[in-house]
């Protein structure tokens, strides 16, 4: 089991070495460490854990001076982006029905994984990426049709 502790100010010697005993023994067998100074230099590059990306930033808006921001990490977005392109790419010819039924619990439950932290930029990245797969599946299904056309046909109410 891993977990992390974080706290906006220095550890103290006296202040680490209790917590780390009261760890301990709720942990028991499992190694603790904590790491002193702050940022931790780990938090100043960021690291990935369970699909996150824990990093903390300078900021002037904060009084301490800095801030944590937990984002989808680099390889959990590239991983549905490669997904939901294989998806699309085996469900060519199928209807749209079919295409919304097998896409949307894919996008629905990465979205409820990631929704919890700052994820906008990534969401509206991918929003981005599913319009252009829908462009290809019509231009692939209607090909004779002229643009106006399809887009009458699927995004227009």
């Amino acid at each position: 089991m891993r977990f992390m502790l974080m706290r906006q100010r220095e550890w103290g010697e006296p202040c680490a070495g209790k917590l780390a005993r009261m760890v301990r023994r709720e942990v028991a067998g499992n190694t603790v460490r904590l790491c002193a100074g702050y940022p931790p230099y780990f938090l100043a590059e960021g690291f990935d854990f369970l699909g996150f990306n824990v990093r903390i930033y300078r900021t002037k808006t904060n009084h301490s001076g800095w801030k944590v921001l937990i984002k989808p990490s680099k390889k959990s977005v590239l991983k549905i982006r490669k997904r939901l392109r294989e998806e699309w790419l085996q469900l060519r010819g199928h209807s749209v029905m079919a295409v919304i039924k097998r896409l949307n619990p894919i996008i629905r439950g990465w979205a409820n994984y990631f929704r919890t932290q700052v994820s906008t930029a990534i969401f509206d990245n991918l929003d981005q990426q599913m319009f252009h797969r829908e462009v290809r599946y019509t231009k692939h299904t209607h090909p004779d049709k002229p643009w106006r056309w399809q887009q009458a046909k699927y995004w227009e109410n």
